[in-house]
């Protein structure tokens, strides 16, 4: 059956997305800000050696902008997350259960 192929699919993915989200909200309990570097995309040198789809994947530091950008995190930040991301890991551990009771 093509659909439950699809499915665990889907579930791997949401797996993944609440596991994420766990783990970022529990690296935030630990910081008080994050300093983010700033980039822009700008036009690749006449000589670069690089040929094909990645020929204009060139990222470099805009000079006239800061560099850096400090973000803080609220307070509810780091719960929201780790609760966010437990719903959707314990969501994805009943979607089998649930699947095998609608298929009977």
């Amino acid at each position: 059956m093509v659909f439950w192929q699809e499915s665990d699919m889907w579930r791997a993915i949401f797996l993944a997305s609440g596991i994420f989200l766990i783990l970022f909200g529990s690296q935030l309990f630990f910081v008080d800000q994050l300093e983010v570097k700033r980039l822009r995309k700008t036009a690749p040198a006449t000589n670069q050696a690089v040929t094909g789809p990645f020929q204009q994947a060139s990222y470099q530091v805009n000079p006239q902008q800061p560099q850096t950008v400090l973000v803080t995190p609220g307070d509810w930040a780091p719960w929201s997350l780790v609760a966010v991301g437990a719903i959707v890991v314990i969501y994805t551990f009943t979607i089998p259960a649930r699947r095998s009771r609608t298929a009977e």
